[in-house]
């Protein structure tokens, strides 16, 4: 059986001990801030604003990373929030521009310019 409430519960307690660890200027990040995942969680839940807050909180010590712009982009627009969603899947692409490597995130982020620009 699932608990998504045990790991949300979990992720969260993650989430606020990396937040009060310093960032090292010489050593990199964690490949994957818990707040990142928390995020996701809460993406895949449709719990959005949730989720665009914990997208947007990872953004501000770490700017354009690649899963919390995509994960905050989608947010938006899961919201309803079009204008945000643009400029965050075109900040996105325009960080990605020489990607050598397809990214399902990226093909997201095609697909849904094209649909908001519809509108």
């Amino acid at each position: 059986m699932r608990d998504i409430n045990g790991a949300l519960a979990q992720l969260k307690r993650a989430a606020q001990s990396e937040d009060g660890l310093a960032k090292s200027v010489v050593e990199p990040g964690p490949l994957a801030p818990a707040r990142e995942l928390l995020g996701e969680l809460l993406l895949s839940l449709g719990r959005n604003r949730e989720a665009e807050a914990a997208f947007e909180a990872v953004l501000r010590s770490n700017p354009n990373r690649f899963r919390s712009l995509a994960g905050a982009a989608a947010a938006a627009q899961a919201e309803g929030r079009s204008g945000i969603a643009l400029a965050r899947y075109r900040l996105l692409l325009r960080n990605t521009v020489e990607a050598d490597a397809p990214r399902p995130e990226l093909a997201a982020a095609h697909a849904a310019l094209d649909a908001l620009r519809k509108r």
